[in-house]
């Protein structure tokens, strides 16, 4: 069974549920919560980000299985990028402190946070980028 470095660098702390390591080693975490039952929750995939940026708007929506958007801008390479991201049901948002990283909410996302983004299709090449985020971490 791989460590949890070898999975993922970083933990995940929540007060009512206890951590184990899939013993397959697929980088999944199996959240216990309330005792007995068990669900399957992802971490950030160990490959770089696919966009780390600065959320500059954000944006409710109140349509069925999505959460809303957030305008995200890339400074990488001295250009400008700027990325509208879907954020569904199923995506999965933490805050990082340190190594740690904590489930959060969709409402926890506020403007001029850093946040790392890990997309889970296509990214439509517009302007701005549009495409739907598998993950997200805040960063700062």
């Amino acid at each position: 069974m791989p460590s949890p470095a070898e999975v993922r660098a970083g933990t995940i702390r929540d007060t009512t549920t206890k951590l184990e390591i899939d013993s397959d080693g697929d980088g999944v975490f199996e959240l216990q919560s309330p005792p007995g039952t068990f669900k399957k929750q992802e971490v950030p995939p160990a490959t770089k980000a696919d966009l780390t940026g600065f959320i500059t708007e954000i944006h409710q929506i109140d349509k069925e299985g999505t959460l809303g958007q957030v305008l995200v801008e890339s400074h990488a390479d001295k250009l400008v990028d700027k990325y509208m991201v879907t954020i569904k049901d199923e995506t999965l948002i933490y805050e990082q402190d340190g190594d740690e990283l904590r489930q959060a909410a969709f409402e926890t996302l506020e403007t001029d946070q850093q946040v790392q983004i890990w997309f889970s299709g296509p990214i439509m090449e517009s302007f701005p980028m549009q495409g739907t985020a598998q993950q997200v971490v805040i960063t700062e």
